[in-house]
């Protein structure tokens, strides 16, 4: 079936309400672009009106908790991609994720050691199991190693698009910074191996939505565990 043709009147008394609310948006994003406020650690700063961090408890025991915390993490990240056969195993456990890595990404976001410990904006980490959530930029394949910065979802608005990912969803740094597209305006080409680390695992679903029931199995039992000793 073809689509549906209008009227010839139709199409004379102007754009459908779709293309003028799509344009009304387009206005809309216009006027606030320029006047983006802060984020990340500086909006910590504007929200609160200090530098620094009120700590909760003991420093030092603190920092033990957070340590024995990110230890903890990483072997539970490590045994739950093992046991859901995950590939790239000694790549994605880390993530290539140390002291020195370079990563382009908003805002990462680590929650604190201690009982109360509140997640907040950080701007260096050493290991993927310090962060608590990644604030990163969506980009769509196009065509082999290029990509774009504005996906299908939002190309009606001619916008990007943004998501707030746990870090358990987060596999692995590139090994290469992506050079601009020569072919799509906004996008990004991949080096050869950091494509070839996409099709890896992007070819691995199965493996991936075990490895996500896993962490929310894990989840769960320690949520039920909490509401137990709090009950008790």
């Amino acid at each position: 079936m073809g689509r549906e043709q209008l009227p010839e009147s139709a199409e004379r008394e102007g754009p459908s309400i779709r293309r003028q609310l799509i344009q009304q948006f387009h206005n809309i994003l216009k006027e606030q672009q320029g006047h983006a406020v802060t984020t990340g650690a500086e909006r910590s700063i504007r929200w609160t009106g200090s530098t620094t961090h009120a700590s909760v408890g003991n420093v030092g025991n603190a920092a033990v908790v957070s340590r024995n915390n990110i230890r903890k993490a990483m072997e539970r990240r490590k045994k739950v991609f093992t046991t859901a056969k995950m590939p790239l195993l000694a790549t994605i456990t880390g993530a290539g994720i140390n002291g020195t890595s370079a990563l382009s990404v908003i805002t990462l976001y680590s929650k604190g050691g201690g009982k109360n410990g509140k997640h907040s904006a950080v701007t260096r980490i050493d290991s993927v199991a310090a962060v608590s959530y990644f604030a990163v930029q969506i980009v769509e394949q196009q065509f082999q190693a290029l990509f774009t910065a504005i996906p299908a979802v939002t190309a009606p608005f001619q916008c990007r698009q943004f998501a707030l990912i746990p870090s358990t969803a987060f596999f692995t740094v590139l090994l290469v910074r992506p050079s601009d597209s020569k072919t799509i305006r906004g996008g990004i080409e991949l080096d050869l191996r950091d494509l070839t680390t996409y099709v890896t695992l992007t070819n691995a679903e199965n493996q991936i939505k075990e490895a996500a029931k896993g962490f929310r199995r894990r989840d769960n039992t320690n949520q039920t565990q909490r509401d137990d000793e709090d009950s008790s």
